[in-house]
């Protein structure tokens, strides 16, 4: 993906390229657009052009990976703007403007209120007497297919936004607060086991199910040697130890085990039985146990385990804490690692703004070696915009520094 932007706070002209692979780090002074750059990705891939028309800045480009799709915008004054070739006014810009939820708050009050909106395209309105709207529903539409998969994570993570909504008929009667980030982890993570469990549950009631017929059927002479049996025994106890070390117990005890050539294929289709029910529970078993070393890691005097209750944290006398317990730091690092592990998926581009705050200087140090980890888990790309030294230069990565590009008086891209 490439990304130009022109004359950003009339000042400041970035090009740059991030791979489809691996880390990029943005990084420079306080107000030289690192942020407000990772912000204009997800404006991208949101479809929200009010944002473009709020940032001070006269161009802005961004292409896909395979250059096949691209957004290109342009400051013509204050009233115009040019996209893709094609003039459209800031207030049409404003107003037809696609939010992740779906149609924005502005627009479903238009629609509401005039007669002449009377068609509804992915998220936005289309006014028939006004020929730019037609073209900018297409636009909307294919924004996203401009940067892919995106998600952010914002520089504010400890606290969430709750919107309560008062009447279900007025959209403005709603009562705005903030809860703890934290407290909703337990919840997200046992959703995603649930859900493990339940695909478990109708896998393993299908090869119960059948086992008897299978056996039955199975050849007398059967090819499962002893070296098998000494293979599969001593990888099915590694796996029932992962499983619970991560708190999963619905799995019998394997027990002592002796091999006798008359039940080979018992054995071969046990074996073959466990592997296939295992392999339900293997992609969450690999990030349990890499958060749960990551955490364990980190923290003092306390450790991190899953039981019943999801995600706990027990101090180094065994009694449980409240995550709300936790220093600001020890918050981050728990929200911060579990939305990148537990909650990005295949050929996403993670957006992290300031992984920073609140991190002692060793964790952040460690902070990309660990995220180049994960990212290779999940096979996913991220781009980081930190201030730290201690992430920017802890490891070989792409970086931009923003302060030299523009010292320098030319884009990182010119230099190639």
């Amino acid at each position: 993906m490439r990304l130009r932007i022109e004359k950003l706070y009339g000042r400041f002209t970035y090009d740059m390229v991030f791979p489809d692979s691996g880390v990029t780090i943005l990084t420079g002074p306080n107000g030289f657009g690192k942020s407000t750059l990772l912000r204009c990705i997800q404006a991208v891939h949101e479809s929200d052009l009010a944002f473009f028309t709020g940032l001070d800045h006269a161009r802005f480009s961004l292409s896909s990976d395979d250059e096949n799709e691209r957004f290109d915008l342009a400051r013509v004054d204050q009233i115009l703007f040019e996209i893709n070739g094609k003039a459209y006014r800031r207030s049409d810009l404003r107003r037809y403007n696609r939010e992740p939820s779906g149609i924005s708050s502005a627009s479903a009050q238009f629609l509401q209120t005039t007669e002449k909106y009377v068609q509804h395209i992915g998220g936005t309105a289309r006014k028939k007497d006004n020929e730019d709207i037609e073209g900018l529903s297409a636009l909307l539409r294919k924004m996203p297919l401009v940067t892919g998969r995106v998600s952010l994570i914002k520089e504010q993570r400890l606290l969430t936004e709750t919107v309560e909504r008062k009447s279900p008929f007025l959209l403005t009667e709603t009562v705005r607060g903030t809860t703890e980030a934290i407290s909703g982890i337990p919840e997200s993570f046992l959703g995603l086991l649930n859900q493990t469990m339940r695909e478990y549950s109708a896998v393993a009631t299908k090869l119960d199910s059948l086992f008897l017929r299978r056996l039955i059927n199975s050849s007398e002479k059967d090819t499962f040697s002893e070296a098998d049996f000494i293979r599969e025994y001593t990888d099915t106890k590694r796996k029932l130890d992962t499983l619970r070390e991560n708190g999963i117990s619905n799995f019998p005890e394997l027990g002592e085990l002796n091999y006798q050539a008359k039940n080979a294929s018992a054995f071969r289709i046990f074996f073959d039985d466990f592997n296939q029910k295992y392999a339900v529970y293997a992609p969450l078993m690999e990030k349990m146990t890499l958060y749960r070393n990551i955490v364990n890691k980190r923290l003092r005097f306390k450790k991190l385990s899953y039981s019943e209750k999801g995600i706990e944290i027990r101090n180094d006398s065994g009694s449980p804490l409240l995550l709300e317990q936790l220093s600001s730091g020890e918050k981050e690092l728990l929200l911060l690692y579990f939305r990148l592990i537990f909650q990005t998926e295949p050929n996403m581009r993670i957006l992290i703004d300031e992984p920073e705050i609140s991190l002692h200087i060793a964790w952040q140090q460690k902070f990309v070696p660990d995220l180049k980890k994960i990212a290779k888990l999940n096979n996913f790309s991220a781009i980081i915009a930190t201030h730290s030294p201690f992430i920017s230069d802890s490891v070989a990565a792409a970086k931009y520094d923003l302060g030299e590009i523009y010292k320098n008086g030319r884009t990182k891209a010119d230099e190639g």
